[in-house]
């Protein structure tokens, strides 16, 4: 009778002539696995030519015997790529001295990194480098896959972010740095409005709008705003780790020649300007303004409070100045 070697995973077939009473079961053969049982059906069809299979696959007559003394007709998968861990190898003395006081500091500290780690470690007497406190808690299996997976897209995404903390700039000069953020506002009977905000460091004159989401393509309309009203150049923006301040913003920076600066995560501190104007916003504005329904009507109640907080509030910080009077004894360039 025939019978069928059947692969799960589909691609090569082989049929023999099998005189058996039962079903072979299906074979699970990888690609690799299955392009090497092609080598040996087409040597074995042709007249057992190993030249010509070589030829026809363009192999070497080295890799082609090298299978063919490995194949077994009984276990298909013999054609599998072997494991190259040695056999035998010498483990690490450090495990074995460290792997439980690493285990017992984990286990109390389940946030910990192996930075954190080793240096408790070390600050008790212990001789272990941070790289080999992750090496073992890589091989206890005490290093959780999904966060460390987070923690590496992260990671990849950071890495042309450039920090504030990591660069000095000298605020002596209107435009020298602009600090942005968002504020969800909930609107009785409206729902949800996100305030976009932009506020100069040196000055303290704001700049506010409203959109109805917190994407980058709001967040690039509201950059295109701030420029067109700012009465001075930009020359660096600082933002938080917000995905609206990514992608088309943080392109349109690029295209317009500003420097764009991310906070530290978890940092508002950084970010200091915005936050505490944020904070003026909600009792000066949001808790005595009578705002109407609809996003057109929110963005003009916003501009009132714009313009009152730009030309008629006193400011302790400008010596009780406006924004507006204080940059009136400024000479400023848009150039």
């Amino acid at each position: 009778m025939v019978q069928t070697y059947g692969l799960i995973n589909g691609g090569y077939t082989i049929r023999k002539n099998l005189s058996l009473e039962f079903i072979l079961p299906a074979i699970n053969l990888s690609k690799v696995a299955k392009q090497r049982l092609k080598w040996i059906d087409f040597y074995k069809s042709h007249e057992r030519d190993a030249s010509l299979t070589c030829r026809y696959f363009g192999i070497s007559r080295k890799t082609f015997y090298k299978w063919l003394k490995r194949f077994n007709p009984r276990y298909l998968q013999s054609l599998e790529d072997r494991s190259k861990k040695p056999r035998k190898y010498k483990a690490s003395k450090l495990f074995f001295e460290y792997g439980s006081l690493v285990k017992q500091v984990r286990t109390e500290h389940p946030t910990w990194s192996k930075y954190k780690i080793g240096t408790i470690i070390r600050q008790n007497g212990g001789k272990i480098s941070d790289g080999s406190v992750g090496y073992i808690l890589k091989k206890r299996g005490l290093i959780d896959r999904k966060i460390a997976k987070k923690r590496k897209r992260a990671r990849r995404r950071n890495i042309n972010k450039i920090r504030i903390k990591n660069v000095e700039i000298s605020i002596l000069r209107p435009g020298n740095l602009v600090q942005m953020d968002t504020k969800e506002v909930n609107i009785p009977g409206a729902g949800k409005y996100i305030q976009f905000t932009a506020i100069d460091c040196y000055s303290r004159k704001r700049i506010l709008k409203g959109y109805g989401r917190k994407t980058a393509f709001c967040g690039r309309d509201f950059l295109l705003t701030v420029l067109k009203e700012m009465p001075f150049k930009i020359k660096t923006i600082l933002t938080d780790n917000g995905s609206e301040f990514m992608a088309e913003f943080d392109e349109e920076c690029k295209k317009q020649a500003i420097a764009h600066y991310w906070t530290t995560p978890d940092s508002p501190n950084q970010n200091a300007f915005v936050e505490s104007s944020h904070c003026i916003d909600q009792k000066e504005f949001y808790e005595i303004y009578y705002i109407p329904i609809g996003l057109e009507n929110f963005n003009s109640t916003l501009k009132e409070w714009q313009k009152v907080y730009n030309s008629v509030r006193p400011h302790g910080s400008l010596k009780f100045l406006t924004p507006d009077k204080f940059l009136e004894s400024v000479k400023m360039s848009k150039t």
